[in-house]
């Protein structure tokens, strides 16, 4: 797991585009919000991700974290 900012950034574009896409070609309609924890840490381990209404998605996703 990368810990550097620039990797944490890079990560979360990534996984932006990838929600942003996924929703514009396949439809799903689902809200996902990202936030840091407290301590203002910006380690991408401490990023939460909580995805609603969404069971296609939330199996892709346990798919791509599994991989």
């Amino acid at each position: 797991m990368c810990t550097s900012n620039k990797h944490a950034l890079f990560y979360f574009i990534s996984l932006a585009t990838l929600i942003m896409v996924s929703q514009r070609w396949l439809g799903w309609r689902w809200l996902v919000t990202m936030y840091d924890v407290l301590d203002g840490s910006t380690d991408i381990a401490d990023v939460h991700i909580h995805v609603i209404r969404a069971p296609d998605l939330v199996n892709l996703m346990r798919w791509l974290w599994s991989t």
